[in-house]
C-alpha cells in the first residue's frame, strides 16, 4: 500500500528506511482533514447531531470542494478545532 502513494507521488518511501510526505501529499492530507471538520462542524453546530469519524470522512470526501464551502457558510463562528491548519481555536477553517 505505501508503495502505491509512493508511486503517486504522495510520499518517499524507501524499503526499511520509512516514509514521509511529499508536498503533494501534505497538501492532499491537509485537504482531508480541513473537509473532514467542516462536515463534523456542521453536523454538530447546525443540525445537533454527532456523525461517526468514518461517515464525516466519507461525507467529506465525496462532496465536490463547493459543496464543502457551502456547509461551511452555514456554520456561525467557528470550527471545533479539528482543522489540521487551524489556529487551535478552531478560528480558521480554511483548505
Amino acid at each position: 500500500m505505501v508503495s502505491k502513494l509512493d508511486e503517486r507521488g504522495l510520499v518517499d518511501y524507501e524499503k526499511y528506511q520509512g516514509v514521509t510526505l511529499t508536498d503533494r501529499g501534505d497538501a492532499l492530507a491537509t485537504e482531508v482533514g480541513w473537509r473532514f471538520c467542516v462536515v463534523s462542524t456542521f453536523f454538530e453546530s447546525v443540525l445537533d447531531t454527532t456523525l461517526d469519524e468514518e461517515t464525516a470522512f466519507d461525507i467529506g470526501f465525496l462532496l465536490p470542494k463547493n459543496g464543502v464551502f457551502r456547509l461551511r457558510s452555514q456554520v456561525d463562528g467557528a470550527c471545533l478545532g479539528l482543522c489540521p491548519e487551524g489556529d487551535g481555536d478552531g478560528e480558521q477553517c480554511v483548505p
